[in-house]
């Protein structure tokens, strides 16, 4: 596996803290490897917002209004049907992300920080990629990658480890929601 990201035009890294220059949302591509939720109704919209703090956020929202969805009431969340109508209505301002509450058997591992200037991936996480064997996408920043995969526990985990400015997430069946790209990263492209 090569383990460098090639970060298109669409995917290039983002600076949260740069308060001046809003993000763009990169263009959303299905991954297949979804497939398998794909007419669940647990999508949400999102676009980058600037916090009071001054960074820019990715909140989940509904599709069909500026409503902000909440990642543990599924009455908040929306098809992926409507969610793409949204992004394809908005291209640069709406994103596609995916509840992950009340879905015990898919476990999602967020690297952040991980991709230097050029798109490489740091070896550490290329490491953790190359380990974990399953999909895997830049995060909308182009600074970070998640890894999908299903999981045999039905437990409730969310926690985060920081270690020399890189961050590693780990979520299953928890009140979060994560953004989905479709910019598959490596040769995995299954659960």
């Amino acid at each position: 596996m090569n383990n460098v990201i090639h970060v298109d035009a669409n995917m290039r890294r983002i600076d949260k803290n740069r308060k001046d220059v809003k993000p763009e949302v990169p263009p959303f591509t299905f991954p297949n490897a979804f497939d398998r939720i794909r007419g669940e109704k647990r999508w949400c919209s999102w676009k980058w917002v600037l916090s009071d703090s001054g960074r820019w956020t990715k909140p989940p929202m509904r599709a069909l209004n500026e409503a902000f969805s909440s990642s543990t009431d599924s009455d908040t969340w929306d098809t992926l049907t409507a969610v793409q109508l949204r992004a394809e209505t908005e291209p640069g301002e709406r994103g596609v992300g995916l509840m992950l509450h009340g879905l015990p058997l898919l476990g999602v591992i967020d690297l952040d920080n991980c991709v230097d200037q050029n798109g490489n991936l740091a070896e550490w996480a290329d490491d953790v990629v190359r380990r974990c064997g399953s999909y895997t996408e830049a995060s909308p920043s182009g600074t970070g990658v998640k890894i999908y995969g299903f999981v045999k526990s039905r437990d409730s985990v969310s926690c985060k480890v920081v270690r020399g400015g890189c961050e590693v997430e780990l979520f299953l069946n928890t009140a979060r929601y994560v953004c989905v790209t479709g910019k598959q990263v490596g040769e995995f492209g299954f659960l």
